[in-house]
């Protein structure tokens, strides 16, 4: 195989294994929801409500960079769009 075709098919195998986290990093924001949801504590005994306001400062941000990503994987598909067509 040439040697440039494999470099590629490794930059979309990570890419699709970086997905992968993103998508495992969801369900974990969803399952520690509903624990704060209904206030179950965490491993260590420890109530989630300091867990929650930090969740919820997090999440406050998370769509501006959600969409910083959106707007740079519309770039790339556009790049490759021009590549192919």
């Amino acid at each position: 195989m040439d040697p440039g075709v494999e470099k590629k098919q490794v930059g979309y195998l990570k890419a699709q294994s970086e997905l992968r986290k993103i998508k495992t990093a969801v369900d974990n924001l969803h399952e520690l929801a509903e624990r704060i949801e209904h206030d179950q504590p965490d491993k260590a005994g420890e109530p989630l409500v300091p867990v929650g306001v930090l969740l919820a400062q997090f999440l406050q941000d998370l769509p501006k960079e959600l969409e910083q990503v959106g707007n740079s994987i519309r770039e790339v598909r556009i790049r490759i769009d021009r590549l192919l067509f």
